[in-house]
């Protein structure tokens, strides 16, 4: 099966990291792109887009020449294995243009009757691009696990973006959703030049037709061991 899609729209790969629609605000983020989904490539699902806008939640748009590639695949019983590359060039805001490129997977298993184990790990690395005048090279991991039991999910993880203390060396997401990935308040919209390590704990817990979710997180500089 084959899609392809022109014009205003929404593009979410992964766990909208590095690309997404940040569902947090009323007001979502769209890209004015042509983007192409195939999954007829051998069990490979392979999804191409070329973002000629950003039109962010704040209502602002960025002119953007950017490249994204993000080509995954099931491992049966064990869960999902995706590799990407994301060439972000944007025109009006030079030093957030980067090439991000990396290895993720998820899955789950089974250990006893309404008892599964989580897993989530992922690796990337990421350096400048187009007119980017910064020098960044800099690395980025995710280590998530967890159970879920009768409903109820429980995890511990760390994620480290990376930094060194250089202006502008550190890792960031422009097309990312960021609220989710280090707490509510939005403070690491931008990711500092230090880095950012987050150490959280996170509990969800259905009631009725609801969730509630609970989460602590430890903020550290990756450089230099300031604490947020």
């Amino acid at each position: 099966e084959t899609e392809a899609r022109l014009g205003r729209q929404y593009i979410v790969l992964d766990n909208q990291r590095w690309v997404g629609n940040f569902p947090w605000r009323q007001r979502h983020a769209t890209f004015e792109a042509a983007g192409i989904t195939t999954g007829v490539l051998g069990g490979l699902d392979v999804y191409y887009g070329y973002v000629d806008r950003f039109n962010t939640p704040i209502r602002t748009s960025l002119d953007s020449r950017s490249h994204l590639l993000n080509v995954s695949h099931d491992v049966p019983g064990w869960g999902r294995l995706s590799g990407y590359g994301y060439y972000v060039d944007l025109t009006e805001s030079d030093r957030l243009s980067c090439f991000t490129s990396g290895l993720r997977f998820v899955g789950e298993r089974r250990l006893a009757d309404e008892l599964d184990l989580l897993y989530e790990v992922e690796v990337a690395h990421q350096v400048d691009a187009a007119d980017n005048p910064d020098d960044r090279d800099a690395t980025y991991f995710l280590v998530d696990v967890g159970a879920r039991h009768r409903g109820a999910r429980y995890t511990l993880g760390v994620e480290v973006l990376g930094g060194d203390g250089t202006p502008g060396g550190a890792i960031q997401a422009p097309f990312g959703r960021k609220v989710y990935f280090n707490g509510w308040a939005n403070v690491f919209a931008l990711t500092p030049d230090t880095g950012l390590r987050d150490v959280s704990a996170k509990v969800v817990l259905p009631l009725r037709e609801l969730e509630v979710e609970l989460q602590a997180h430890d903020f550290r500089a990756d450089s230099g061991g300031a604490r947020y």
